[in-house]
């Protein structure tokens, strides 16, 4: 496994709430300001904070979640007693912590699939508001070390800018449910951006590559 599909591993493993899938997990890290990474003298993203990151995958918020309801449901019925209406409210509550606890089961057991590979459309199914967390001038890009990035991680930045212009193409310029003076405002740049940064990634990796 490469370094890139190493570090999502185990983001995706320690914060599976935040990080489900790689996609999920290079707009982390490419995109958002102020996210807790940064370059290496290697030209490799590497976090700012050490920490000890778990091997298995993170359950401790669900199992909270889940005594918390039990406590509401408890406290529920012990004041108000069985109100007919609240059943299909908690069980709403119950299933979809059932059906995120079965989410991340299926991703721990194929962890290094999906945190090497896109699943099934990943790429092409971004929402916008993934993509408007995108600071083109305040992301790790604007102080990456040009010219020596690690070429698996200047394919990963290239990776990310080709995703975030696909998604800006299906859900902005398609005109589905974005105006054009919120795309001319909002995406443009963000496009234009992108365009500029898979540019130079892509240079980086040919020229590391060529070294």
């Amino acid at each position: 496994m490469d370094k890139v599909s190493q570090m999502i591993k185990e983001m995706m493993l320690s914060y599976p709430a935040l990080f489900p899938s790689r996609m999920a997990t290079l707009l982390h890290i490419f995109t958002v300001n102020g996210n807790g990474y940064d370059w290496n003298e290697s030209g490799c993203v590497v976090p700012i904070f050490k920490e000890k990151r778990p091997k298995r995958m993170f359950y401790k918020d669900l199992d909270e979640r889940d005594a918390s309801l039990k406590r509401e449901i408890e406290y529920d019925l012990a004041t108000y007693g069985e109100v007919t209406s609240w059943k299909s409210f908690w069980a709403a509550k119950q299933e979809a912590i059932a059906a995120e606890r079965a989410q991340r089961k299926r991703r721990a057991k194929n962890i290094d699939l999906y945190a090497s590979e896109h699943v099934f459309l990943e790429h092409m199914s971004l929402k916008l508001h993934s993509i408007r967390h995108f600071s083109p001038k305040y992301c790790i890009l604007t102080e990456a070390p040009w010219g020596r990035i690690d070429p698996e991680w200047a394919a990963a930045g290239a990776e990310t800018m080709k995703a975030i212009k696909t998604g800006i193409h299906l859900y902005a310029c398609s005109g589905l449910g974005v105006i054009v003076d919120e795309y001319q405002q909002r995406f443009a740049p963000i496009y234009a951006a992108a365009i500029a940064y898979e540019a130079l990634l892509l240079d980086d990796a040919r020229r590391k590559g060529n070294a």
